[in-house]
């Protein structure tokens, strides 16, 4: 008989004071994953293959379906991040010479525990090519049906993430059948691609962040958003920055300096406020992103960012 998810024992890992603050809820809903479902007992998905139980309690993460050493790895709790949050300070002070920026206070106070996750270079890229133009509830839906149809049963209910051997032999109209729109010829270009170079992802761990961003952006449906998403939160590239529109009406209504940069321009193109980003906040900058991304309903408003409208 199949052991039930309810019958596991659940192990305990109490967070040290280098490893706080640590806020799960926050960094599963956060917009860089799309499977882990909340319930009042806390948060279901998965993990290397594996349906993994988490919630948290104070200083503690009650949880099964991975080892310990799984968990931090896959949350990064070796990142000290009281010590990012002094460096991303100190490159600010550099850039402008003030002691203090307020507004990213505000963002990093509310955004406090956040950390940006470990996950899995294959399903990352599958997940932020089907992100395109849409929000996090809908794409969670169509990631879910694509793991329904061609994914492995792991039990009642849950259905593991397809290899990319099956979703390159998909077609295309079952494909669509899960939601996907104009995505679906990219999902399955991109799953052939993968199938046909097994190690890319691999590769692309060894490569400086500029060619391992071209080497994405060769894949079907990955544009340069696409891409540092999939550098930012599987391979941990911290100085990525993805801008999408809440990044960029952020950055270009609260930092008049990012202007500087179009020139001739009528608008700040993508790189121009990603290389801000990176100068201004430095080698953390993809965390400060992140912190403003995770924050941005709770931001303070302006003439000059008005997040109500987006």
């Amino acid at each position: 008989m199949q052991k039930r998810k309810s019958d596991e024992v659940m192990l305990t890992c109490n967070l040290t004071e280098d490893q706080l603050p640590f806020d799960l809820d926050l960094t599963l809903s956060c917009g860089q994953a799309f499977r882990w479902e909340q319930s009042s007992a806390g948060w279901t998905g998965q993990v290397n293959g594996a349906v993994v139980t988490i919630r948290q309690e104070g200083r503690s993460l009650i949880y099964n379906g991975m080892d310990e050493e799984t968990l931090i790895r896959y949350f990064n709790l070796d990142i000290h991040v009281q010590n990012l949050l002094e460096m991303i300070r100190k490159s600010i002070t550099r850039y402008s010479g003030k002691q203090e920026d307020s507004f990213f206070e505000t963002a990093a106070r509310r955004g406090a525990g956040l950390r940006i996750i470990r996950q899995d270079p294959w399903e990352c890229l599958i997940s932020f090519i089907c992100s395109q133009n849409s929000n996090i509830p809908t794409i969670s839906r169509r990631i879910s049906l694509i793991c329904r149809q061609y994914g492995k049963k792991l039990d009642d209910n849950r259905y593991g993430f397809p290899n990319p051997a099956d979703l390159a032999v998909a077609d295309e109209g079952g494909i669509r059948t899960c939601c996907t729109g104009y995505r679906a010829p990219y999902l399955i270009r991109t799953a052939q691609a993968i199938t046909s170079d097994p190690k890319l992802l691999a590769r692309i761990d060894n490569l400086q962040d500029e060619d391992a961003r071209k080497e994405l952006m060769k894949l079907s449906g990955v544009g340069p958003k696409v891409a540092d998403c999939v550098l930012l939160f599987a391979y941990n590239r911290y100085q990525v920055v993805p801008v999408d529109v809440w990044v960029r009406t952020i950055i270009t209504g609260r930092y008049p300096q990012v202007q500087e940069r179009k020139g001739n321009r009528k608008d700040c193109s993508y790189n121009d406020i990603a290389e801000f980003c990176r100068d201004y906040f430095g080698r953390y900058a993809g965390y400060a992103q992140q912190y403003f991304f995770a924050s941005r309903l709770s931001l303070p408003l302006d003439d000059k960012l008005n997040l109500k409208n987006i």
